[in-house]
């Protein structure tokens, strides 16, 4: 009787979702007691963590069956950092894309609509990248990319000259026109990479090691990267191809369609484990600015489903 009792509590037993919310990303306009609801929908009783909170990072001390993440690609990371140094089992990731660019979110399909949650979390939940740095004290993943160049200046420059209550779109639009500014003087250095049949060293515009498709603004620049296939796409732009870089950017900010083919001024090579270094002060990783990088070598090396993401 009592072994009947525990298979009935046991099949009953609500799953358990854990909800880390970002509430100023993007616009701002999404609020606590609406993801909540749409999450219990679904049948999952929900531990809530807002990320201005100074406990939030708790969240990783309990079990759970899911982890919804409202945010951007910023606070993605953040709750990735803390999964990755737990060493469990990864457990599946939900996006509530609710950031400016969300890049990792529109790499995955993912819509920021999220009134779609109850055929999403229906889905399976697929393996997720990350890469593990060796050389930069203050970094030791990413799980978006990492690069020097272009796009390390092009961050500098926006932290640098922030407008309050910028709208999503309207950031994204004025980052892109800055993109533009910067590559009509921005200097080409040298970047030496190494990795297995692979010797480079050359003067280049953009050098991006990348787990995802998108960079930056919602650019694409990996058209083949999939943040599971266990390797990462390493896209190389050189001085002679400035003019069509300024040219692809151009076109979309005008919003048409593609017609500058990324093919026609980027280059692109698989790789699982590389060694960089360059002459450059500035590298970011993923959404984070380093700006005294001083030319020391990097080791990059593909950590393989490390993570769940639906």
């Amino acid at each position: 009787m009592l072994h009947l009792k525990f298979i009935i509590l046991k099949r009953y037993e609500m799953k358990t979702a854990q909800l880390i919310h970002n509430a100023t990303a993007g616009n701002g306009d999404h609020c606590k007691e609406d993801l909540i609801a749409l999450i219990k929908k679904q049948g999952y009783t929900v531990k809530y963590y807002s990320t201005d909170e100074a406990n939030w990072k708790d969240f990783i001390k309990h079990k759970t069956d899911i982890i919804c993440v409202a945010g951007g690609d910023g606070t993605v990371r953040k709750v990735a950092d803390i999964v990755l140094q737990s060493k469990g089992k990864a457990v599946p990731i939900y996006l509530f894309p609710m950031g400016t660019a969300n890049n990792i979110a529109r790499t995955l399909e993912i819509s920021s609509e999220h009134f779609g949650l109850e055929k999403k979390l229906k889905a399976e939940a697929a393996p997720f990248d990350s890469a593990i740095i060796h050389g930069i004290p203050e970094e030791n993943f990413f799980i978006e990319g990492l690069g020097v160049g272009i796009f390390p200046e092009l961050m500098y420059q926006m932290k640098h000259n922030r407008i309050e209550d910028e709208s999503p779109e309207d950031k994204l639009q004025r980052t892109r026109q800055v993109l533009i500014d910067l590559l009509a003087d921005f200097k080409a250095h040298k970047v030496i990479i190494e990795g297995e049949n692979i010797q480079i060293e050359d003067q280049f515009l953009m050098v991006e090691l990348m787990n995802i498709k998108y960079a930056g603004p919602n650019l694409q620049l990996a058209p083949r990267a999939k943040a599971g296939d266990g390797y990462l796409d390493l896209v190389l732009v050189r001085e002679e191809k400035r003019s069509l870089l300024i040219d692809y950017v151009t076109q979309i900010i005008k919003g048409q369609e593609q017609v500058q083919k990324l093919d026609e001024f980027a280059e692109f090579i698989k790789v699982k484990k590389i060694k960089m270094s360059s002459e450059l002060a500035k590298l970011h990783v993923d959404d984070i600015l380093i700006d005294d990088y001083s030319g020391y070598e990097i080791n990059i090396t593909i950590n393989s489903a490390s993570l769940s993401i639906f």
